[in-house]
This record gives structure tokens, sequence and C-alpha cells, in this order.
């Protein structure tokens, strides 16, 4: 569940698959599940 998050309300979702880069590039962590 990475919807929550405070880069989240700065944008307004314009894409659900821009959304999931945007977080990933935020947090490392998001990267390494998004890449798998």
């Amino acid at each position: 569940m990475g919807v929550p998050k405070p880069n989240f309300k700065n944008e307004p979702m314009p894409k659900p698959a821009q959304s999931r880069q945007r977080f990933g590039e935020s947090e490392p962590k998001n990267t390494g599940i998004e890449l798998e």
C-alpha cells in the first residue's frame, strides 16, 4: 500500500504508472519492489 504518501498529496496523481515511479525515486525501498 504505497498510496498514503507525502508526495501523493503534493501531486494530484496524474497517472498510476507515473505515481509509482515517483514514489520509487523518492524511496529506495519502493524502487526495489517496482524493479522486480
